[in-house]
């Protein structure tokens, strides 16, 4: 722009002149209005003049940008010659001072510089590859990824359009995954300041319905068969009205069937209960269970109640309690739970009455439950002789601060007397394996 236009005349000169700054305004090359963290940007400021003339600044009349600057220079900043730098994802407006006018500001969205790429989630369960069974176990610890703290987690199974981040911390840990049989893909995802990490994808083929619900993963721990085990202790069990006495054998050969069966022999009064126990594994981490024996009954009339009973105590110090019985007050498998600070028996939708049970005859027992971090029990399934039925709605709270050394891992098994008593009662158990996982 000149700031004189000069026309000469004959005999005369006229002079008009120049016309002045009257606002500014800043542009982004390419218009731009975001940028990514890291990413650079020029800027450039335009000035309107008193005769409608747009022209860029600096122009050839000496008008120049003083001042440069952001709004939070946390976000962004810029040099003395409009060069823009992204420090931080937020908002921002880019500003300009032009003498004693001060431009319109652009508005600018700094964005985080690259979506993460370096997930760090661990797939505990299911492996991939790996065929399982139902309910799907599914257990992932997510640390996040490119070393930033996670901000959420969340996943899905089959369709990664439909995963959701919730603020699940660290640890997916559920079993509420009912899933047809065949294979299926669980999607993992995680999130941090940066943006959603990449997914992390697993996949497993689930077994046959029938088979999946009562079948026990080839991943659980066997105890091994506990008959011959030689820490077995026994007492009167004071929650019974009347007294007992009683005393085990091993091995003893003539009923087993493998070789050496245990013999439980007690007697008892006014329906008194002997208490048989050991303890056979230190394990807190372990979430699911399956005792499973094999049972003798002499003379199954002697018999009110035949509980067997599991107790693990969790990384808390808190003792989960899980309680069944074949129980024939109420003809059913029992469970326990917690109700008013006190342990419970509940009749459940499963038949069992130990008096009807074929006297000197094995019975095949498989009672299957599992636990949650806050030790509330869910009692999944009982196996009697090859008729797999599951329970219904036996779900509650079971862990007790009762003092017991971390991790320990004990089972109970317990003969209730019916009656009077005053003949002896004798019991056998074979194969006595208790599976975890």
């Amino acid at each position: 722009m000149t700031a004189f236009a000069t026309t000469y005349r004959a005999g005369a000169q006229n002079t008009t002149a120049a016309p002045t700054l009257v606002s500014a305004y800043l542009v982004a090359v390419g218009n731009a209005t975001t940028m990514t963290v890291g990413g650079t940007l020029q800027f450039t400021a335009y000035g309107t003049y008193s005769d409608g003339t747009v022209s860029a600044i600096p122009d050839t009349e000496g008008s120049e940008t003083i001042a440069w600057n952001t709004s939070n220079h946390a976000v962004a900043r810029i040099s003395m010659l409009g060069h823009a730098t992204a420090v931080s994802a937020g908002s921002v407006t880019i500003e300009a001072t032009i003498g004693t006018i001060e431009a319109t500001p652009w508005s600018l969205t700094v964005k985080p510089a690259v979506q993460p790429v370096s997930p760090d989630i661990t797939v505990i369960s299911p492996t991939n590859g790996l065929n399982v069974t139902l309910p799907a176990w599914v257990r992932a610890h997510n640390a996040g990824c490119d070393g930033l703290t996670p901000t959420s987690f969340g996943y899905t199974v089959d369709d990664d359009t439909k995963l959701t981040l919730g603020v699940t911390g660290y640890d997916i840990n559920t079993t509420d995954q009912t899933l047809s049989p065949g294979t299926h893909t669980i999607h993992f995802q995680a999130a941090n300041v940066n943006g959603l990490c990449p997914v992390v994808n697993t996949t497993f083929t689930s077994a046959k319905p029938v088979a999946v619900a009562h079948t026990i993963p080839t991943h659980a721990i066997s105890s091994g068969s506990l008959d011959g085990a030689t820490n077995w202790e026994w007492n009167h069990d004071p929650g019974t009205p009347g007294s007992s006495r009683g005393s085990t054998l091993y091995p003893v050969s003539e009923v087993s069937l493998d070789g050496d069966a245990r013999e439980f022999y007690f007697t008892f009064s006014d329906n008194g209960g002997e208490i048989y126990h050991l303890k056979y594994a230190t394990d807190d981490s372990v979430t699911h269970f399956v005792y499973d024996t094999y049972i003798y009954l002499v003379n199954p009339s002697q018999i009110e109640n035949i509980e067997m009973d599991m107790n693990q105590v969790m990384s808390d110090g808190k003792t989960v309690i899980f309680g069944t019985q074949c129980a024939n007050g109420s003809g059913s498998f029992e469970y326990t739970k917690i109700t008013d600070g006190h342990t419970h028996w509940y009749a459940s939708n499963i038949p069992c009455h130990p008096k009807t049970w074929t006297a000197k005859t094995w019975h095949h027992v498989q009672i299957a439950s599992h636990r949650d971090e806050n030790g509330v029990v869910t009692y999944d399934w009982v196996n009697l002789n090859g008729t797999y039925t599951d329970f219904k709605n036996a779900t509650g709270s079971s862990a007790e601060n009762l003092g017991w050394p971390m991790g320990d891992l004990i089972l109970n098994f317990q003969l209730d007397g019916a009656g009077a008593g005053g003949e002896p009662v004798t019991v056998y158990i074979d194969k006595l394996t208790i599976y975890r996982w």
